[in-house]
């Protein structure tokens, strides 16, 4: 069974959980990397009296490490919508799909 741990994490760690059957904190990380932001699963082994700083450094190092390794688990963070674009700006994407099939785009 898990057990919640209240860590203060920064943006790019989630809520940190102890699991006391893997002697290990796990989180979801997000790390930059050249095709944009990546979410990954964390675990990091180490003792439930492990200072909160050390396990997300911990859980960090994990991270970056795992996204060497195959197989590993991750999403893709979507960018988020451009706010400062004007209304009525159709986005190139909807102009061709509007062309490929016929239709002019909204």
């Amino acid at each position: 069974m898990q057990q919640a741990i209240q860590i203060h994490a920064d943006n790019d760690v989630g809520a940190v959980r102890y699991n006391p059957a893997e002697s290990a904190f796990e989180a979801l990380v997000t790390v930059p990397t050249d095709r944009g932001p990546v979410r990954v699963a964390s675990s990091y082994e180490a003792p439930v009296s492990t200072s909160e700083w050390a396990a997300i450094a911990g859980l960090r190092r994990e991270a970056i490490r795992s996204l060497d390794q195959p197989g590993t688990i991750r999403s893709y963070v979507a960018p988020e919508e451009d706010e400062t674009a004007p209304a009525g700006v159709v986005a190139p994407i909807q102009r061709f799909f509007g062309q490929l099939f016929g239709n002019r785009a909204a």
